[in-house]
């Protein structure tokens, strides 16, 4: 399947604005507990970007110690993503982060997805 560009703008756009909401919401005092699980989600996709518009791909490496969080984000989707296959509902993935994903070429590391 071929994703173009402007199937994400919408998404996009959406991601830009809760980016927005949580740079403003982020401060010293807020704990890990009170994060919204999808802005964390949102955020680490954004680094994600950032990572392949740097170096032209996704492949963050294991031995990378500037990204190491990135590294184990992606492996915590490739897991999710094998949830997502038996149940989705019992995945923080869903079909359009999965559609995002792959738009970057995403290896979710299972056959047939």
């Amino acid at each position: 399947m071929s994703y173009r560009r402007r199937d994400f703008y919408p998404y996009f756009e959406d991601l830009d604005a809760k980016r927005q909401r949580i740079q403003a919401e982020e401060s010293p005092s807020a704990s890990e507990h009170e994060k919204d699980p999808d802005d964390e989600w949102n955020q680490k996709f954004f680094e994600l970007m950032l990572y392949k518009t740097n170096h032209g791909n996704i492949y963050v490496r294991h031995t990378d110690k500037e990204h190491e969080d990135l590294y184990e984000w992606i492996k915590e989707q490739r897991e999710e993503y094998r949830k997502f296959k038996q149940n989705p509902s019992s995945s923080i993935l869903t079909e359009d982060r999965v559609k995002v994903l792959r738009g970057l070429q995403f290896s979710f590391g299972v056959r047939n997805d």
